[in-house]
């Protein structure tokens, strides 16, 4: 178990050293999202745009198109390309688990990402590089 301040993974150190800033991003995403009080109607795209905000390259990184499973693999929208299994995956830890634990992020090749609801069922797909 790998923890970075607030979030954890089941990733091996090599995986996380893969998954580069992305899980920072998570991390930070998660705190500022907790300090928020106003109603947020979609969980997934608010965590979204605050890692968006973290990332400073991009007004919206989550564009993507396919679909994510329960299990994290990434179906891409293109019948040609292989389905991805996540290099890493992460959640919420310690104080942040009880309100954000359900929010996972899923890293796959090619600085591909998930944000996955595994309450809801609902996800977002982008790419940070």
């Amino acid at each position: 178990m790998i923890y970075l301040d607030f979030v954890k993974s089941n990733a091996s150190m090599e995986q996380a050293k893969a998954a580069g800033l992305l899980p920072f991003f998570f991390r930070d995403a998660i705190v500022k999202a907790d300090e928020y009080n106003a109603e947020i109607k979609s969980r997934i795209k608010f965590i979204a745009a605050l890692m968006d905000d973290e990332y400073g390259f991009s007004l919206d990184s989550w564009t993507f198109g396919g679909e994510i499973r329960p299990d994290g693999t990434y179906v891409s929208e293109f019948d040609d390309d292989p389905d991805m299994q996540p290099i890493s995956e992460w959640e919420a830890g310690r104080d942040y688990a009880d309100k954000w634990g359900d929010i996972k992020l899923f890293i796959y090749n090619y600085a591909i990402l998930a944000l996955y609801d595994t309450t809801t069922g609902k996800y977002t797909i982008g790419r940070m590089d």
